[in-house]
């Protein structure tokens, strides 16, 4: 998350296929939502650099056009020559291309390979248009990875797990709601209303009837609205009992609507989880993927 929009939230102030889109858009009344879809014509335009291999770990930089412009990814893999299966890491708000390094470079010594590509350079500037054009980018960028995967070495796209956190929760379950190419998705310190903890960021900066505007415009864009279509997905919600970002009963709202197969977990820990959180993520990827 923002550091900012924590810091605000800390102090109290709480407050595929096209088919898959449309269905979720029905939810919305009075609302033309984002649509998630993309021109698969567009050249991926791949570009690999050199390999750097470190402790067993090979790791690949790399850049391909999201969709939008070139971006910038990592490509993490056990030595040797594949096939591996999958994670695809969508960060937090306030996240970059290395931010989940760390859980590639585990991932990879049980035998799976990781794709870390950057998130759109500005999320949140509390100005409608912008941040869902943002919101709707960081999706297709992801879908866009997808396409990817054929192209790189060693890579079995058919056993394939999303991986977000926060910001990059919600769009990792608004992905699993569009794109099944996807296994499984895990979704990490989310909640089922994006648009509530933005909204909070942005008060103080809009007036209330713009605030109003900006929260129901934001809102087409809550998980909320996507995770019921995820099926055949599998889902793993993963929540801190002392988080003060995502509350229980929003994030209970997302795991009712969500499909299944899915299940919740929940640990002692604030937004940022903790080590058990990741020992259960590891173990539930490995399972899922290596069948």
């Amino acid at each position: 998350m923002i550091p900012a929009l924590v810091a605000l939230l800390l102090a109290g102030l709480m407050w595929a296929s096209p088919r898959g889109d449309d269905a979720a858009a029905a939810n919305l009344p009075g609302i033309k939502p984002p649509l998630f879809f993309y021109d698969r014509k567009r050249p991926l335009d791949l570009r690999l650099s050199a390999t750097r291999t470190t402790d067993g770990i090979v790791r690949q930089a790399l850049t391909f056009d999201a969709g939008h412009g070139s971006k910038a990814a990592y490509w993490t893999h056990p030595q040797g020559a594949g096939p591996w299966p999958i994670v695809l890491f969508s960060p937090g708000s306030d996240g970059t291309v290395s931010s989940q390094l760390p859980d590639a470079d585990r991932l990879a010594h049980e035998g799976i390979a990781s794709l870390t590509v950057a998130p759109p350079s500005q999320l949140v500037t509390c100005r409608a248009a912008p941040d869902v054009r943002a919101f709707v980018q960081y999706v297709v960028g992801r879908r866009r990875a997808l396409d990817v995967l054929p192209q790189l070495p060693g890579a079995d796209p058919t056993r394939v797990a999303g991986v977000g956190f926060s910001f990059g929760a919600a769009v990792t379950a608004d992905l699993a709601g569009v794109d099944h190419r996807l296994r499984g998705a895990a979704i990490q310190s989310s909640r089922a209303h994006l648009s509530a903890p933005i909204g909070t960021f942005c008060t103080g900066r809009l007036g209330r009837k713009q605030l109003k505007a900006y929260v129901r415009a934001y809102s087409a864009l809550d998980p909320v609205h996507y995770v019921s279509h995820a099926a055949p997905v599998s889902l793993l919600f993963q929540n801190g009992r002392r988080d003060p970002i995502s509350p229980a009963h929003d994030v209970n709202a997302l795991v009712n609507a969500a499909s299944k197969p899915k299940q919740l977990k929940w640990y002692d820990a604030s937004h940022e989880l903790d080590d058990h959180a990741r020992t259960d993520l590891d173990d539930w990827l490995v399972q899922l993927l290596h069948k």
